[in-house]
């Protein structure tokens, strides 16, 4: 074995052969390359920044593969292919050109790219923003629901107060169906905010006591309900 592979190091048919493998397997590698960046390209290219430069680099890699392979191609059939493996490599020659200069061109804008950690950074800042602005719209609505509800149960103990006995029970089914409304006004902010919210405490229904009023927290809209 150890022989063999000195015989391969040494003679000049056994380097012949490693330099024919070794650029067969070189442009393997130059070939599979630039057909996954390709797999990428068709399937992202809107999202991919640059992708004149990536098509450039798709063929520089491919071009070069060729270089590999016309080497290999000389290496096993003996024939030089001047003109062949000189078109090939002015071409790859002017490929890498381009590829450098375009990469030249464009790599200050890429520098100026955000990076991941920046992305989910500005990612998360938008999120809490979002957060903070449905939050405050939920404790607006929420209020507003409340003093709407302490404002026609209000109207309802007026109307009570002064009511025939025909009109009687239409008003009492009146402040049940309120109260249960105040009552799942509370329960649903109580889940949606905790129990120590102050979304909880814009409502409390007053179930078996004809009324619905606000908390104390909110005096100054329980006058208003009133005098309403």
């Amino acid at each position: 074995m150890l022989d063999a592979l000195i015989a391969l190091c040494t003679t000049e048919t056994g380097l012949l052969t490693l330099s024919l493998t070794a650029d067969i397997l070189i442009a393997v590698a130059y070939f599979s390359i630039p057909l996954s960046m390709l797999w990428v390209f068709r399937n992202r290219r809107y999202d991919l920044p640059y992708p004149m430069l990536w098509i450039a680099f798709v063929l520089f890699i491919f071009a070069c593969g060729m270089t590999h392979l016309a080497h290999a191609m000389t290496a096993y059939t003996g024939n030089p292919l001047l003109e062949f493996r000189a078109a090939l490599q002015l071409g790859t020659a002017l490929i890498s050109i381009i590829t450098a200069v375009a990469l030249t061109i464009v790599l200050p804008q890429i520098n100026l790219l955000p990076s991941p950690a920046q992305q989910r950074a500005e990612l998360q800042r938008a999120v809490e923003e979002a957060t903070r602005e449905k939050d405050a719209l939920l404790l607006e609505i929420n209020h507003r629901v409340g003093n709407q509800l302490a404002k026609m149960g209000a109207m309802v103990r007026r109307e009570l107060r002064d009511a025939d006995a025909g009109a009687l029970p239409g008003l009492l089914r009146i402040q049940d169906l309120l109260d249960e409304l105040g009552e799942e006004h509370h329960r649903l902010a109580s889940r949606d905010y905790g129990s120590g919210h102050p979304a909880k405490r814009f409502v409390i229904a007053s179930r078996g006591k004809g009324a619905l009023a606000l908390d104390a927290s909110k005096p100054a809209d329980t006058a208003n309900s009133q005098q309403s």
